[in-house]
């Protein structure tokens, strides 16, 4: 039988236990509102030696089988690309072997630099998700772009080493050149960019030519020709002085004519 004493305890316990699930339902409540709800298995954390970011969404491990070529990983505090994936398949009951050729994505002095990491499947990663904005280019200063956010009207200042490439730093120059300068992406990770680059192609405008080769030579086809900003450029011989051309942003080549 319960005593009138017992009965008193719980009739005590109740309000404490009615405050403490209203504190819990308010504080659940407020968490939800001012953070969107995580995916089955995502995680909060703060990467060790990403400097300036805050709290970032990490998702589930991913077994290395599964990596493919352009995924970002995060690896002892550092973020990769995988610029290639090779997965050698084992005889009988051998496990084979996973190969990654990654290319370092954190700012610093070993950015760019390539490395290979080989795993057993089974092995898992952290597969990261970075988030890429438009910007519009403005004007060069010095050896830093400036672009615009035309939708909020913030400006960045972005180094021109973060530009892969010769080709594409040569271009982003050029850019500024144009009628209407192009848009470039700017990669981050949080609030740290790690990346920019150009369209795939830009269109130019052609400010003088040379003679083609070809006039004295039956076989050579191709000139020196010069865009709006001094960039040489080598083009057929029917390119002539005011054409539009195409030009591939990974290596600064001809295309086509623009149309």
């Amino acid at each position: 039988m319960v005593t009138s004493a017992a009965r008193s305890c719980v009739g005590l316990a109740r309000p404490a236990l009615s405050s403490v699930l209203s504190i819990g339902a308010d504080a659940l409540a407020c968490s939800s509102r001012f953070r969107a709800p995580l995916l089955a298995g995502e995680e909060l954390f703060r990467a060790p030696g990403l400097v300036g970011r805050g709290a970032q969404l990490r998702r589930p491990k991913t077994d290395c089988v599964d990596i493919r070529q352009g995924n970002k990983i995060e690896r002892d505090g550092k973020l990769f690309e995988v610029v290639k994936f090779e997965h050698t398949r084992g005889m009988a009951r051998q496990t084979g072997n996973v190969q990654l050729e990654l290319r370092e994505l954190s700012r610093g002095g070993a950015r760019g630099n390539k490395s290979t990491l080989r795993m057993k499947p089974g092995h898992t990663l952290n597969v990261i998700r970075l988030d890429e904005r438009r910007f519009r280019v403005l004007y060069l200063e010095g050896d830093s772009l400036q672009v615009m956010n035309e939708s909020t009207f913030d400006q960045v200042e972005v180094p021109l080493d973060l530009f892969e490439g010769g080709a594409q730093r040569e271009l982003v120059r050029e850019s500024t050149f144009m009628e209407e300068p192009p848009e470039v992406s700017l990669l981050y990770y949080g609030e740290d960019l790690l990346s920019c680059s150009l369209p795939s192609t830009l269109e130019l405008v052609v400010e003088r030519s040379h003679m083609g080769a070809s006039k004295q030579s039956a076989t050579a086809r191709e000139k020196d020709c010069y865009v709006a900003g001094g960039m040489l450029v080598k083009v057929p011989d029917h390119v002539e002085k005011g054409d539009r051309i195409v030009v591939d942003t990974r290596d600064g080549r001809f295309v086509r004519k623009a149309q």
